[in-house]
């Protein structure tokens, strides 16, 4: 196990953030194959002891650059997540995801995830016409979905008016 702990002035410059990023990797038995062994690991990203993100990797290499990703999305990231007073104050924010308007209901640090709801008139999320029928994720016709913290089709910035 290895653990960086920093300060990162990319985050947010006006208040200094405490960064400490815990990865653990090991190697586990395989469950479906006695005798073998797999490598696997997480990554765990903490702000001022409050968890905002995490991801799962077999491959160390592999690993390390989810890690550098995921820095630099955290940094370019348009709302700030400096703890848990910061991850509490996008409760309630307006936003665009996939063009449908939504709300945020909850901020899941533990697995990166906001629970959004719908915030049209039908108050669902429609279904796509690029989804085959029978791949259609039926999560999407739903009123609530969890999506990724840096899921590249939140658009962050929705005014009251601009429905």
């Amino acid at each position: 196990m290895a653990t960086q702990v920093g300060r990162d002035p990319a985050l947010h410059a006006a208040d200094r953030a405490n960064l400490r990023i815990v990865m653990e990797y090991k190697c586990v038995p395989r469950p479906s194959y006695p005798g073998e062994f797999q490598n696997e690991g997480q990554c765990n990203f903490f702000i001022n002891d409050f968890q905002v993100y995490t991801f799962p990797f077999y491959a160390m290499e592999w690993g390390l650059g989810r890690l550098r990703e995921t820095l630099r999305k955290l940094s370019d990231l348009p709302v700030r997540v400096s703890g848990r007073k910061d991850c509490e104050a996008v409760l309630g924010r307006l936003i665009w995801w996939r063009e449908v308007p939504a709300v945020i209901e909850n901020f899941d640090g533990e697995r990166g995830l906001l629970l959004i709801r719908a915030d049209n008139e039908e108050k669902l999320f429609p279904h796509y016409p690029w989804t085959e029928a029978e791949y259609r994720d039926d999560r999407e016709r739903d009123h609530r979905i969890m999506v990724d913290l840096f899921d590249p089709s939140i658009h962050w910035f929705r005014s009251e008016d601009s429905e």
